[in-house]
């Protein structure tokens, strides 16, 4: 019996029928997600008004469950395909939604922790699922174009949601927002299965990409390690950004921000920084292949990390987040621009780079909690501070090891 030919569409609606569909269900997910954890450290802190540890504590145990369910679900991916895992995996989050509204409504600190640990075992395979279609669906977008894209969604979707979940929950209700978003998960459920192009369009391996083959390095040692690199910095990235978000709250109600609508707005504006970030990392390819300024960009979030989790004012808390938000954007850009082009959109290695992102997630709020008394800001500061130069240095040792093997290398052809 032989396969059904794939639909032949015409190249200039190509992409709006074959990515346009991914892009718009993957922003109104990540709108949805995002919102609902923001919801649940803001009630905490300023409803709940526990100490900054314990939404640490909540933010750990859910980027344990983040960790392990990442990994499996690349593999799931590669077996059962990016469009089916994506519909089960909107379909369960119903039920967090669910439990979002009845956590608001009885005040419960134990039913926050249970809205994280389903938030994040129930989305989590929809992140290589996406990942995966959109690289490997049929198009003429090259693939940094389609990065690019990817990057803009998310992130874009996230900063608008960051910045109105206090607005919005403020004025419909805290359980009436939850009951909301969980009807908008529903409509989303509906476009994935009628709107976005059947599985048997989705290809093995991601569309060609003449266009950059070409930057792709030769030398597969100084290929390898860059992946590894980014993979390791991007960890520590995520040490840096999912101890932030928990720990947000807490800083905006000690500059005195006691209207969770105005807390929720300045505290999202790194996240709009990392919008421009994923911009100019589109426009500028000069980061591409280039050890030096994986380092620096590293360099740069540790020590704006540091500061602005102890900021003295509203200003400089600002400033700090836009800084943040740049470099967070160009160490996120090549974690996921080399896993998806010299892996050739493995749902596996798309796996692996969320996984990656889990281990960051459960490292940095985990030791941050752990350090200090429960609400004291300085100390958690300082203990991310030095888990991440830990990472600088990793980062330092693979960046001369691979000179030492290519110096080597390079004497033994001549």
């Amino acid at each position: 019996m032989t396969e059904s030919p794939i639909p032949t569409l015409p190249t200039t609606a190509r992409n709006s029928r074959t990515l346009l569909p991914w892009y718009a269900c993957h922003f109104a997910v990540v709108f949805c997600y995002s919102m609902i954890s923001n919801a649940v450290y803001f009630l905490c802190i300023y409803r709940l008004k526990v100490p900054a540890s314990s939404t640490l504590w909540i933010a750990a145990g859910g980027g344990l469950i983040y960790t392990l369910a990442a990994y499996f679900s690349g593999r799931l991916v590669d077996r059962w395909g990016a469009k089916r895992v994506l519909m089960a995996a909107t379909a369960s989050c119903v039920l967090i939604f669910l439990t979002g509204a009845l956590a608001a409504y009885k005040n419960s600190l134990a039913l926050m922790a249970v809205v994280m640990f389903l938030l994040n075992i129930l989305t989590t395979p929809s992140w290589p699922a996406i990942e995966s279609a959109l690289s490997r669906s049929p198009g003429t977008l090259r693939l940094g174009t389609r990065m690019m894209l990817y990057n803009l969604s998310w992130s874009s979707s996230t900063f608008i949601a960051f910045f109105l979940t206090g607005l919005c929950g403020e004025t419909l209700g805290w359980s009436t927002l939850f009951l909301v978003l969980g009807g908008c998960v529903l409509v989303i459920l509906l476009m994935i299965a009628w709107w976005t192009i059947p599985q048997s369009m989705i290809l093995k391996e991601h569309t060609a990409d003449h266009a950059e083959d070409g930057a792709v390095p030769l030398e597969p040692t100084k290929a390898g390690t860059l992946l590894m690199m980014a993979w390791i910095a991007n960890l520590f990235a995520y040490v840096s950004a999912n101890a932030i978000v928990p720990l947000m709250p807490a800083v905006t109600k000690g500059l005195g921000i006691n209207n969770p609508g105005v807390a929720t707005a300045i505290g999202s504006i790194f996240m709009l920084a990392r919008v421009i970030g994923f911009v100019l990392a589109w426009l500028w390819i000069g980061w591409r292949y280039r050890i030096r300024w994986k380092l620096t960009f590293v360099t740069i979030m540790l020590v704006s990390t540091y500061f602005l989790i102890i900021s003295q004012n509203i200003s400089e808390l600002v400033l700090l987040q836009i800084v943040l938000g740049l470099a967070l954007a160009m160490i996120y850009s090549g974690s996921l621009y080399y896993a998806m082009h010299l892996s050739r959109g493995s749902g596996h290695n798309a796996g692996i780079h969320e996984a990656v992102i889990g281990v960051g997630t459960v490292l940095g709020p985990a030791l941050a909690a752990m350090s200090g008394e429960a609400g004291a800001l300085g100390p958690k500061a300082l203990t991310i501070l030095l888990v991440q130069i830990c990472g600088l240095s990793i980062l330092l040792g693979l960046a001369y090891r691979l000179k030492l093997r290519l110096g080597r290398k390079a004497a033994v052809t001549q």
